[in-house]
């Protein structure tokens, strides 16, 4: 036998060895994991008890707060019993307010379709004119109705007021050709007065002064936004606004046999008035004023046949002119001030761009952008020029002023720079070169002034810096040296 045959019994006999403790490790680890299992199995179980016990428990509070909601289904239900009549009030209240509601749309919508009637009904004058009194009598109710806050009727009236002189006016126009074809049919030319006016004329000049007067007694709000089309210019350049009353006046003037006479009573009417007129208003009859000179130099132009005057539209111009003049007069900063004073830390200075604020917003509001920006340009520069004459005729500047008043004036610049936006304010250079003359030393001064292209040497004669380095500086020998350089 081979040696390998002598040792395949004995290898046999290890190998059975391996797998026997093999099995016994399995065995000890499939004893230990059934030990495992069965404490676990005994510990859900509990667990299973305490959950039914927890869930018993919520059982009976859900019980509880069912019961609860049921006395107060009951109660609510009660309640309801108890109040339902005031609901059903209180629901009626909101459909009649809702149904009037519905009532006031209607009136709307028929004040629409009246409106188009009017429109279609152009030759017939007197049919329209009884539509209109129909759309007023809705307007003053809608307007009622919502304590003045429909927007929509403001338009409507005044649509009616310039709609109702159109048709009188051609009405009358049209009465008085049947009685210019009557009289000469008949050969009556009527009785001319001393002044050129037939008896006819006459009459119906009395007729148009009342309902000038009438017109002018008008506020001068709201206005409406006219351009340069309505000057029979072209384009939407330059808009500005006038009272809404004021086309009507138009009309009213040049169908006047006399409209001189009317134009007189406008002018000596604001002659009176004006003081009692807030900024604002008196923009207004600028504008005002000017559009109805225009329309009658215009009308001069095309009826060179016509009785209106020439005089008269330039007399208006000019009337015009010089009311606004005046009220801007008094808003220059020197009247604005109530005490004159060469400090400028006075309250009335810094008070100032804030005014020229407001009032910029009201003529950018009324006026022609040009004219508001040139008005505005005009007040800003008078009041800057101001500031820097109180600063460089002042004798005597102390440190601790002359950096307070840096500070003020950078304030102030800031301001007037934001107002003044795009526009050009000339003596504004000069006032910021101010601004850094009061923190100059003398170095400064004899630097800036050797140097030709200097701000200060640009803005600045020889006399008012010499007269700022006396005012700032204490004599001394540098002092002087520096005024021996200012030439």
């Amino acid at each position: 036998m081979s040696l390998a045959a002598l040792e395949k019994p004995s290898l046999l006999a290890a190998r059975m060895t391996d797998i026997e403790r093999d099995i016994r490790r399995k065995m000890d680890a499939l004893a230990k994991h059934v030990e495992h299992t069965e404490l676990l199995d005994e510990s859900s179980i509990q667990e299973a008890g305490q959950l039914k016990i927890s869930l018993e428990e919520h059982l009976s509070e859900v019980d509880l707060l069912a019961a609860q909601l049921n006395d107060t289904i009951s109660s609510l239900r009660q309640i309801a019993d108890q109040d339902q009549k005031q609901h059903i009030a209180e629901l009626e209240a909101k459909i009649a307010t809702v149904n009037h509601a519905l009532k006031r749309t209607a009136d709307l919508i028929e004040i629409g379709d009246l409106l188009e009637a009017t429109e279609a009904c152009q030759n017939d004058r007197s049919t329209a004119l009884v539509y209109l009194n129909r759309i007023e009598e809705s307007c003053e109710t809608l307007n009622v109705w919502s304590g003045g806050k429909l927007r929509i009727l403001q338009s409507i009236r005044q649509h009616l007021v310039n709609k109702r002189y159109t048709l009188e006016v051609e009405q009358r126009k049209s009465l008085q050709n049947l009685k210019d074809e009557s009289n000469k049919e008949y050969g009556h030319d009527g009785d001319i007065n001393a002044e050129g006016i037939g008896d006819g004329e006459e009459n119906e000049v009395s007729a148009f002064l009342g309902k000038i007067r009438e017109i002018l007694r008008k506020s001068l709000e709201p206005t409406e936004k006219l351009t340069s089309t309505d000057f029979g210019g072209p384009g939407d350049m330059n808009p500005c606004r006038v009272s809404f009353w004021l086309r009507p006046l138009v009309v009213e003037i040049l169908d006047c046999p006399e409209p001189s006479l009317v134009i007189d009573i406008y002018t000596s009417y604001y002659k009176h008035t004006v003081s009692t007129l807030s900024d604002k208003e008196v923009a207004i009859v600028y504008c005002n004023s000017m559009f109805i000179a225009h329309k009658v130099l215009l009308h001069c132009l095309l009826h060179p046949s016509s009785r209106v005057a020439l005089n008269s539209s330039v007399g208006l111009r000019r009337f015009a002119d010089i009311v606004f003049h005046e009220r801007l007069q008094k808003l220059a900063f020197d009247s604005f001030r109530q005490r004159k004073t060469d400090f400028l830390d006075d309250d009335a200075f810094k008070e100032y761009p804030q005014f020229l604020r407001r009032y910029c917003a009201d003529l950018q509001e009324i006026l022609p952008l040009n004219v508001s920006e040139k008005v505005l340009c005009l007040l800003i520069e008078d009041y800057v020029e101001l500031l820097i004459s109180v600063v460089v005729m002042k004798e005597d500047i102390e440190s601790n002023q002359a950096d307070l008043w840096a500070t003020i004036l950078s304030e102030i610049l800031a301001e007037i720079k934001d107002i003044a936006g795009r526009m050009k304010i000339r003596p504004l250079p000069k006032a910021e070169e101010l601004k850094n003359i009061l923190s100059y030393g003398l170095k400064d001064f004899a630097a800036h002034w050797k140097n030709h292209d200097s701000e200060l040497r640009t803005w600045y004669q020889p006399a008012e810096v010499a007269h700022l380095i006396k005012a700032i500086f204490q004599n001394s020998p540098m002092r002087s040296s520096v005024l021996a350089q200012i030439k």
